[in-house]
């Protein structure tokens, strides 16, 4: 696995839409799984301080009129769910997106919502990252939406502390850390002051 900061613009190619960017570098995991497979594939022989572009054809496949349901506007009113246009829903572990509701009945549309599109994207490869301190709190950041400047971490000889707004972070995101950052499993974590 390997971890690399990175900026990046993502568009719809046909209209150069933009529909994701990063604010500020971001420290990624390539293959690990948890960016797209087509962005990890392309990013798999980047080098540290170079400008990429990147064209993408139909990455989330065709839209598919099969992948559009019916749904009666019951099944939403059970669930205390008033159901409008746009609003993303989760029916039977899929998310999809309501497109219409008219006559008792929803409309929701379960393709991904860029199926059938041609991506884009610029990616500034910023850096290789070999740190472990650095793999933490970018792990930390990508995974849990905290800032980076918000995570401390200590490493003395092999133990480890880690802090998230000044509180030790807790064990099941330790064990999230671990199972993304294998040389964690060679240190020993401090947490003597977290009251369970």
């Amino acid at each position: 696995m390997r971890y690399l900061e990175i900026k990046y613009r993502a568009y719809i190619k046909d209209t150069m839409q933009l529909f994701d960017i990063s604010e500020k570098p971001r420290i990624v995991p390539v293959g690990a799984g948890l960016i797209y497979e087509f962005v990890e594939k392309a990013l798999e022989k980047v080098k540290p301080g170079k400008d990429y572009k990147f064209e993408f054809e139909k990455p989330f496949g065709e839209r598919r009129e099969s992948m559009i349901k019916l749904v009666p506007l019951q099944e939403f009113t059970k669930r205390g769910i008033k159901p409008f246009p746009g609003l993303v829903v989760n029916i039977d572990g899929k998310k999809g997106i309501i497109r219409s509701v008219s006559g008792g009945r929803v409309t929701v549309d379960f393709n991904h919502p860029l199926a059938g599109k041609d991506l884009y994207y610029e990616i500034e490869v910023i850096r290789e990252v070999t740190e472990l301190e650095d793999k933490i709190k970018g792990l930390i950041e990508f995974l849990f939406n905290v800032d980076r400047s918000s995570i401390d971490v200590s490493v003395q000889n092999k133990e480890i502390e880690i802090k998230v707004f000044g509180n030790p972070l807790p064990d099941r995101h330790i064990e999230v850390l671990k199972k993304y950052i294998p040389e964690l499993k060679d240190y020993e974590l401090k947490r003597k002051d977290l009251q369970q």
